[in-house]
């Protein structure tokens, strides 16, 4: 038995947050939203190196955040910032980060940990596993 299912677009502007939006896909993702009516919190690391880029999504509504995911504490104050404002989230791009091109076994343990999220003890993400 085969199930259709329908999204239906609410009929007003959405509350976008997007990480990682100081180049690429965040960057192209915040101007699409905004040109089409809705209301993008972007996010980056380091928005005092992409002022032009504040100010354009300012100038169109926006807010512009500064959150490295990896920091619980800028965490911590985006989701104050955010609720503060009165606002709601509706659509989430979790977007940050970085990629590196190689075999895995070219990897040092520093590139692994750094883009798995893993804490000081070596942890990823993803469990307890160990790279040797």
């Amino acid at each position: 038995m085969s199930t259709t299912r329908t999204f239906i677009m609410p009929n007003r502007p959405l509350t976008w947050l997007i990480t990682g939006c100081s180049s690429g896909f965040g960057l192209t993702l915040t101007r699409f939203a905004q040109s089409h009516g809705h209301h993008v919190i972007a996010t980056s690391r380091n928005p005092s190196k992409t002022p032009d880029l504040v100010v354009e999504v300012k100038s169109k509504g926006g807010d512009w955040l500064t959150l490295d995911v990896d920091s619980p504490q800028d965490c911590t104050d985006a989701i104050s910032h955010i609720e503060s404002s009165g606002k709601y989230v509706d659509v989430l791009v979790n977007n940050a980060g970085y990629s590196i091109f190689a075999a895995v076994e070219q990897l040092t343990e520093e590139e692994v940990n750094q883009g798995s999220g893993a804490g000081d003890e070596g942890e990823a993400i993803w469990g307890d596993s160990k790279y040797e």
